[in-house]
């Protein structure tokens, strides 16, 4: 997904026209986004197949929430079990907390920059110097969602993998 919107990121800044530059760059907006979700989504399969399946919009919460709780409960299971020191079970969770924050960070921000480009056409998507801006979103960092979302996955999926879940 993320070398279609790169593609297309190189389409809207090559492009000669107002309107050739706002369809190829939301487009690319667009992209980016669902790079992200299916890296996301990738992970949640791994950790919880239902988590998978729920709506997009629900997603960064599960992250945040659901992900953290089973986490800290199966850490806390571990610490019990002897397996775990509390320091290891504190820097377990505190790190799966932070990957998981992460992702839902970049999440959210790229879901919000998908609805402007899919659902707001009165928004244009504009060149300036070398970049593309629709709203507040710049391409530039819709380009490094993929990347740090797939940093903060690989973490949190060895973080769980430790957890034994």
């Amino acid at each position: 997904m993320k070398i279609v919107a790169d593609k297309l990121k190189e389409l809207a800044l090559a492009s000669s026209t107002d309107h050739e530059i706002d369809q190829y760059g939301r487009s690319a907006f667009n992209r980016y986004y669902y790079a992200v979700y299916l890296i996301v989504r990738s992970i949640l399969m791994d950790i919880n197949p239902s988590w998978a399946r729920s709506p997009h919009k629900n997603i960064p919460d599960i992250l945040t929430k659901s992900v953290y709780f089973h986490a800290r409960d199966q850490a806390m299971k571990l610490e019990r079990a002897g397996q775990l020191t509390q320091r290891e079970k504190s820097d377990m969770i505190r790190s799966i907390k932070i990957c998981a924050d992460e992702l839902s960070k970049i999440l959210q921000s790229a879901y919000a920059a998908r609805l402007i480009a899919d659902y707001s056409p009165e928004e244009k998507v504009r060149r300036v110097a070398n970049n593309l801006e629709l709203s507040i979103y710049k391409i530039g960092s819709a380009q490094g969602w993929p990347k740090r979302a797939e940093r903060n996955a690989g973490q949190l999926a060895a973080k769980w993998r430790q957890l034994g879940v």
